[in-house]
């Protein structure tokens, strides 16, 4: 009884290594389609950063995918850091176009931290025919599912009217010591 409880394992071990061996794994792909971008944002400082100096920084948006429309592009700083420019607004940024913006920050090197920062916020209206069009590319997304989803999305937020907002952090204590 024992003999044939042993052999009935055994058995049964040995259909479940040949199942495993013959099963394929499924391909694995992100969770979700995130959309194609829309403008790149650039935030660099345009000299050497030295402590206690004024920083010269040089803003970048480039449009990437279609027509951007009513871009508005502002400026915040930590509170050791102050930023001389009010923001820029546009009508429009094409594919391929650049904008570009120079601020000036004052900072104190006493009281800079490693969370000292300058952002650059862009909210903006993306072209949502180009975007539709991108993501409709089989190539890029190959899953029908997950590429209806992000279409059915950007559908939505157009339908809504939804602003979408980037931003980019530029950080001086960082960079001063990339300097160096």
């Amino acid at each position: 009884m024992e003999k044939t409880r042993m052999l009935m394992w055994v058995a049964l071990f040995l259909c479940g290594l040949s199942l495993a061996a013959e099963a394929k794994p499924r391909p694995r792909g992100p969770l979700f389609y995130q959309r194609p971008p829309v403008v790149i944002l650039k935030l660099v400082a345009t000299g050497k950063t030295i402590p206690g100096k004024d920083l010269d920084l040089m803003a970048m948006v480039e449009g990437q995918l279609g027509t951007t429309s009513n871009l508005k592009i502002s400026f915040d700083s930590s509170k050791d850091i102050q930023v001389e420019n009010p923001g820029v607004q546009l009508p429009a940024l094409k594919a391929g176009e650049t904008h570009k913006i120079r601020l000036t920050a004052r900072w104190d090197p006493q009281k800079l931290t490693t969370e000292s920062c300058v952002r650059m916020v862009l909210e903006y209206t993306p072209d949502t025919e180009k975007l539709l069009e991108a993501v409709s590319d089989a190539a890029t997304f190959p899953d029908p599912f997950k590429r209806k989803a992000l279409a059915d999305k950007i559908r939505n937020e157009a339908a809504k009217d939804a602003r979408k907002v980037e931003t980019v952090e530029y950080f001086p204590f960082i960079d001063q010591y990339e300097d160096q």
